[in-house]
């Protein structure tokens, strides 16, 4: 029996979730350190989780879950110093005047529109 895409379990034509790192450019608290501190994901209804990094095998992480990105950076920002830095270009948001360099970072909090 052969399966079409509608019941193929392995054709998804859902928006899937988009992949981030918080970057530190100055540790306020001297906890986290500074460069990409954690690691996350933002689904398409705009609720992201955190996932800490932990290089130190004694250090212990964590994972947090957010209803928006605005909430994460509000608590882990830390009023600008830090920055969400997306991985997967899929579907960005439009960005006009933003040098090559630069494609990627995104100091606003984001998540897809609402269809």
């Amino acid at each position: 029996m052969a399966l079409d895409s509608a019941s193929d379990p392995t054709v998804c034509s859902a928006r899937l979730p988009k992949r981030f790192a918080l970057y530190r450019r100055e540790d306020a608290t001297g906890v986290s350190g500074t460069g990409v501190v954690a690691t996350g994901v933002v689904w398409p209804d705009g609720h992201a989780a955190l996932r800490w990094k932990a290089d130190d095998h004694d250090a212990a992480s964590s994972t947090s879950a957010w209803t928006s990105v605005a909430d994460l950076l509000r608590v882990h920002g830390h009023d600008g110093l830090s920055e969400i830095i997306y991985l997967d270009d899929d579907d960005a948001p439009p960005r006009s005047g933003v040098p090559a360099h630069a494609r990627g970072r995104v100091t606003e909090p984001w998540a897809w529109p609402s269809r």
